[in-house]
């Protein structure tokens, strides 16, 4: 008898080779793949049945509950369905008394297999050793419960001599015959996904913008992916072999790559390298890579894989861009010099203009016989000045963008030089009844800055706010010492303020703000840009805030540096 369990046990070993084949050969489940499996473990239990184990006459024991409980684990419904039909057609073919109990089997073992498979399929179980185990000892626990409805006379007979038997040989039987149909499914499955995955990169290296990239542990060249074929005039034999600064022809005073060749050398993995390659055809390329260093499981060092981009186009325009900042650059600088240049030779002639008309207006040399002359020679006169202020506003803007404005430190007594500069606009601030009031520190009230540029700052801030502050509206001036010890100076009016949008525009020269009310007001919209600059060759910044309707306060912070503390 254990010989021909020892059979049976053989067979089974058969049917794993045969199902390997069809399940490689058609791996996607084809119907054809699930018909031949079918017919596979419904011919096995054919053949197991032609050789039993003859119990009593007409009541035989075979493989057929491994067989059919794999078929119905591994193969599913139509698997398990055909192999159902063609054991139990067989079976009752044989006909005696135990056919009744072989087509219960036959039927019991597919449905418990299917069960096993769809709790897998779910989550529910696993595939293992112990479960196949378990799975098997129940698919014969069943059967030999199925065995108490064979006749009377034979029933003790099967309980003594084949229960135990069954089984004892037939369960690991199961289990060996369910690991071996698993391992040969995932080799399946992994193979798939190999495949799958080699033609997702092949693809992907085709059709990519980009090209990928492999090394060799003696960084040689061993893939490059077509891409980079199609970009570059190179052959295969140029590259593959060789490392990369054998083709790219790098020069010996080429620091940046030399630098790149020691985090190959140290296996370190690098992002964005750029370099530039001398093609065959004499062409220039720039190029962009990234690569890691690849291991094997011992730890060796096996190469480097990573992508590479063609960044040619991306060099050229910048390259063109720097060009052409320079360009401009010169002739801003050329212009701002030229400007700064001829400070004497415009201011010379506007003095003259001013100092005759305001002879004529006078009538120094006597009456003029029409009063209109006066009238003309004040116009002339009011005209140059504004002139006048307009090109020196202009030619400090120019000697400021050529980088010639220096700073003159002195100290600075704070409380003199706004007072002077208040009298300064005396006559503007009666004419307009506005009340201007200075609210000075009680200490530090000395600054280390360029007076006359410090007294040109609070100037044209004093002048802004009376021009946009309506007649009879208030003007203050306050210093005050902030957090870190430097000096705050704010000029705050109650004028027609400014729109948060427009504070940026107003602080480039020439920017004025675009609302016609305050267009009304005459402006060269270089002030506040002059004042951002001295502020900025002090080494401070200028800070405006403003509300429409409600007033502007502009505020000046010089760093602590420029504290003079006084005892």
């Amino acid at each position: 008898m254990v010989i021909e369990f020892t059979k049976a046990v053989a067979l089974l070993l058969a049917l794993c080779l045969v199902q390997g084949f069809i399940a490689r050969r058609w791996s996607s489940g084809e119907l054809v793949g699930r018909i031949l499996s079918g017919v596979l473990f419904g011919g096995i239990c054919v053949i197991g049945m032609e050789t039993p184990i003859e119990a009593a006459p007409g009541v035989i024991f075979d493989a057929r509950s491994v067989v059919l409980s794999m078929a119905g684990l591994f193969g599913g419904p139509i698997v398990g369905g055909i192999a159902a039909v063609i054991a139990g057609g067989y079976r009752v073919w044989l006909g005696g008394g135990g056919a009744p109990v072989g087509v219960s089997v036959v039927i019991s073992c597919v449905l418990l297999g299917l069960v096993y498979r769809h709790a897998y399929q779910r989550g529910w179980l696993r595939i293992g050793v112990w479960q196949l185990l378990a799975f098997g000892l129940l698919v014969h626990l069943v059967e030999i419960l199925l065995f108490t409805f064979l006749p009377d006379t034979v029933v003790g007979t099967v309980m003594d001599n084949i229960a135990l038997p069954l089984v004892v040989t037939f369960t690991p039987a199961t289990a060996l015959l369910g690991s071996l149909l698993h391992a040969i499914e995932l080799q399946i499955q992994t193979g798939k996904s190999l495949t799958e995955s080699e033609a997702r990169f092949r693809d992907v290296a085709e059709v990519s913008g980009d090209w990928i990239w492999e090394t060799d542990s003696k960084l040689r060249f061993t893939f490059l992916s077509p891409r980079f074929f199609q970009l570059f005039p190179f052959e295969v034999d140029d590259v593959i072999g060789k490392t990369r600064d054998e083709f790219a022809h790098v020069g010996p005073k080429d620091e940046t790559w030399h630098t790149h060749i020691e985090v190959l050398t140290k296996r370190l993995p690098f992002r964005d390298f750029y370099y530039t390659l001398v093609a065959p055809d004499g062409g220039i390329g720039h190029f962009r890579i990234s690569g890691k260093p690849v291991y094997a499981p011992d730890g060796s060092f096996q190469g480097y894989r990573g992508t590479g981009s063609d960044v040619t186009a991306e060099a050229e325009t910048k390259a063109s861009l720097l060009v052409a900042k320079e360009h401009a650059e010169l002739a801003n600088r050329a212009k701002s010099e030229f400007l700064a240049n001829m400070s004497h030779e415009l201011r010379t002639p506007l003095n003259s203009i001013l100092g005759y008309s305001e002879a004529i207006k006078d009538e120094v040399f006597g009456p003029h016989n029409n009063p209109r002359y006066s009238e003309y020679a004040a116009a002339i006169q009011a005209s140059g000045k504004h002139l006048l202020g307009l090109i020196t506003y202009i030619l400090d803007i120019s000697k400021i963008e050529a980088g010639e404005a220096t700073v003159e430190d002195s100290k600075v007594d704070l409380s003199k030089a706004i007072n002077d500069t208040i009298s300064m606009a005396r006559l503007r601030i009666e004419a307009k009844r506005i009340d201007v009031r200075f609210f000075g520190a009680e200490k530090c009230s000395f600054l280390r800055a360029d007076e006359r540029q410090f007294k040109q700052i609070m100037l044209n801030l004093l002048s802004n706010a009376l021009k946009f502050t309506s007649p009879g509206g208030r003007v203050s001036v306050n210093t005050r010492l902030d957090e870190s010890g430097g000096q705050e100076i704010s000029v705050t009016d109650t004028g027609i303020g400014i729109a948060a949008e427009e504070i940026p525009k107003v602080m480039k020269p020439f920017g004025q703000v675009a609302d016609s009310h305050i267009r009304n007001h005459d402006g060269t919209g270089l002030g506040l840009s002059i004042c951002n600059s001295l502020m900025e060759l002090h080494g401070g910044c200028l800070n405006i805030e403003s509300e429409i309707g409600q007033g502007t306060k502009v505020t000046l912070h010089f760093p602590p540096e420029r504290t003079i503390h006084v005892e």
